[in-house]
Formats: C-alpha cells, structure tokens, sequence
C-alpha cells in the first residue's frame, strides 16, 4: 500500500491548478459592500488573505461610457497591472438586475474571477482550466461500492429500516401503506 503507482494518477499526468490556490475576485462581494450601484462612481480596496499572505486591489466602478471595474495591482517581481473589467447586467425574472464581470480574457459572462500563481491577468475558470480541489480527491467509498454493489442495496435497506422506526416512533405509519 502506499508504493510506487499505487495511486488513481499515473505518473506522467499533471493535476490541473485548484481555485482554492488562485487569488479570487467574486462580483457578489463587492455587490454586498455596496460598490455596485448603478450611476455611482465608486473606489475602493480588495484585501485577500491565503496561506498566510496577505494582498490587495485598487478598483474603481465606473459606469460611463460602460460599466466596468478598473482593477490596479502590483505583483512583485513583474510590475503593475491596471486594467478594466467590463459588468455585464443580468435581469432576472421579476427581480432587480445582477450584476456579473465579463472576462477579460474570453468575454464570457462569470461571476468569479480567479488570478493563478504565475499569472499577471485575472481570468475565469474556463480560460485558466481550473479545477476545484475535491474534484481532483479519490474517492474510496465509491470505490468500495463499485466492486461489490450489493453493499449499497444493503445500506439503502438499512436506511428504509431506520427510516421506519423512525416514523413509527413519531406515531406515523410507514410510507407506502
């Protein structure tokens, strides 16, 4: 246990970059905090702390001649980044409008931008090929189950038993009578 491709990744395959490992920019935090209003200008500061490191943003929001966030940065090493990122309005049905950023890279309409080490320009998910860590995790129940799947019939009556002393406790009769 535990040797030499012993593991669900072959030796040659390289992980994809996780979002738990990406400096994270989410639209609806900066809806929260009141940044996003329709007609005001606003400025402010984005604050991140991951791993022990900590870093900011300058933005501003600024709505003519199109909406957008101005993003202002300095990643050491390489130098300052300032740029927009364009807000697109999403209406939803009946409701007030939501606000999401368009991503610099693609266009594509997201409500999170991620910034990966080694990357000068925040993109979505889709243009950096992110993953999410979990997805990335073995799964050994599943594993369990898929080389003898008599043990789930077993756990799923198990569950109904359970379920039926439940309700016959509670003075409920069971289900399907």
């Amino acid at each position: 246990m535990g040797g030499s491709g012993s593991t669900r990744w072959p030796w040659w395959y390289k992980k994809k970059t996780c979002v738990e490992s990406c400096l994270k920019l989410d639209v609806a935090v900066l809806n929260q905090r009141g940044f996003i209003k329709p007609g005001e200008e606003k400025v402010g500061v984005y604050h991140w702390h991951y791993r022990g490191a900590t870093g900011s943003m300058g933005f501003r929001v600024i709505w003519f001649p199109k909406p957008q966030v101005k993003l202002t940065y300095l990643i050491k090493g390489r130098g300052k980044f300032t740029y927009p990122v364009p807000l697109v309005p999403v209406v939803r049905f009946g409701k007030q409008t939501c606000w999401l950023f368009s991503c610099p890279r693609c266009g594509r309409r997201v409500r999170c931008l991620y910034l990966p080490p080694k990357q000068d320009v925040f993109g979505c998910r889709e243009c950096y090929d992110l993953t999410y860590r979990k997805r990335q995790r073995h799964d050994k129940t599943a594993d369990k189950y898929r080389k003898n799947p008599f043990l789930l019939l077993e756990r799923s009556l198990q569950l109904q038993l359970k379920a039926a002393e439940i309700l016959k406790k509670m003075g409920l009769k069971e289900p399907g009578c």
